[in-house]
């Protein structure tokens, strides 16, 4: 029931080099009102530390990766670049579980997440949760998570936000066909630190979702998911406010998912999603993924995939110039090849393709990224 693995506590290093042709992920027009040049190299090096032990019952893991980012031309984007991550995993009982899980997340915001008038902008996130599940072979499952997060950013012309939210599922688990339950969703998101010129972002926004989930091994080397529900969302809107459209926004959403493993080295993954979610007012995202994972050899692993996502975003200040796109597509190709080099290094080549084409032409781009990482573990720093 614990997914953690067990490793010795280790200190490591890992260098990345990228070339990017599209750092602003915009037109040259969005280069140029952000000061920026689209093309780019980016080093970045980091220490790394991991640890995890599963003693059975109790499993305790963390890994994090510190890093900086250093930009040849675009010398205004360097950045630290910090993510860690913690998690605690206890076992009660015969067929419960409870666990715990921390993470936190510092760097450059993207470019394609800003408005026009902002460049630089480091974002720091944090995300707590606390969840409790119990599965039976056979018989009733039910499972409650309570998630808090946060995202601040350094520019005062980003808004910060404060989400809570709680979560479960009621279900019944038959070794024949799998799972199926109810589930339910609330979520509030308070946003805070609001500017006057920042008439079109609202309050609070809250989010109440119910729905059904199956779950089920179809056999050994298939399995697979399906979820759908009805999301409500309102918005609580200052006085001041010109949020455009209704301040509230309900819909169906949906999502499947099928893992396809025909041999111990071929794994085949897809999902397909349609969300209503909360950035600075509602979005409506369509996701459509799908990747395969083959390993060559012992020492070499290779993966490629697509993606093609689009967001829809609603709430903007009609009585505002536009600054920022209301509907985004983004389609992604990407490739990987990763070699283990020694016991203690692996060297991994990443290409990837980005299309983005929205209602406002700056963030209409297309751009192509290479990047080659060499990550080194020193081992456990005593034993």
């Amino acid at each position: 029931m614990m997914d953690i693995i067990e490793q010795p506590l280790s200190i490591g290093a890992r260098q990345d080099v990228v070339y990017d042709d599209n750092v602003v992920q915009g037109s040259s027009e969005a280069a140029e009102v952000r000061g920026l040049k689209n093309s780019e190299f980016i080093v970045t090096p980091s220490a790394t530390v991991n640890f995890g032990h599963n003693g059975g019952r109790f499993g305790v893991s963390f890994n994090g990766v510190f890093g900086y980012d250093f930009h040849q031309k675009n010398t205004v984007l360097d950045r630290e670049r910090i993510d860690f991550s913690g998690s605690a995993a206890a076992l009660v009982g015969s067929s419960c579980s409870v666990t715990g899980q921390y993470a936190y997340l510092r760097k450059q915001t993207r470019q394609q997440d800003l408005t026009t008038i902002v460049t630089a902008n480091r974002v720091m996130v944090y995300v707590a949760t606390l969840g409790q599940t119990c599965i039976a072979p056979s018989g009733l499952t039910e499972s409650v998570q309570i998630l808090r997060s946060a995202w601040h950013n350094s520019s005062v012309l980003n808004i910060n936000n404060d989400r809570k939210a709680v979560s479960g599922l009621l279900g019944y688990t038959a070794p024949a066909w799998g799972l199926v339950g109810a589930t339910f969703l609330y979520e509030r998101t308070d946003f805070f630190g609001r500017r006057d010129i920042m008439v079109m972002t609202p309050d609070t926004l809250e989010k109440t979702s119910v729905g059904i989930q199956y779950a089920s091994p179809i056999d050994k080397r298939l399995s697979g998911s399906l979820s759908a529900g009805y999301v409500f969302s309102k918005a609580t809107v200052p006085t001041d406010s010109r949020l455009a459209g209704p301040r509230g926004r309900g819909g169906l959403v949906a999502q499947a998912s099928i893992l396809y493993k025909p041999t111990n080295r071929w794994r085949i993954a897809g999902q397909a999603a349609r969300k209503i979610r909360h950035d600075t007012s509602f979005t409506v995202t369509t996701d459509l993924q799908l990747s395969v994972d083959y390993t060559v050899t012992p020492t070499i692993r290779s993966s490629a995939g697509g993606r093609w996502l689009r967001d829809r975003y609603y709430g903007r200040d009609v009585t505002l110039t536009q600054i920022a796109q209301d509907r985004q597509d983004q389609t992604t190709l990407f490739g990987t090849l990763a070699f283990q080099v020694g016991k203690r290094s692996t060297l991994t080549a990443d290409a990837r393709h980005d299309i983005g084409r929205s209602d406002f032409s700056p963030f209409d781009y297309s751009g192509t990224r290479f990047t080659l990482s060499l990550s080194t573990s020193l081992g456990p720093p005593f034993r």
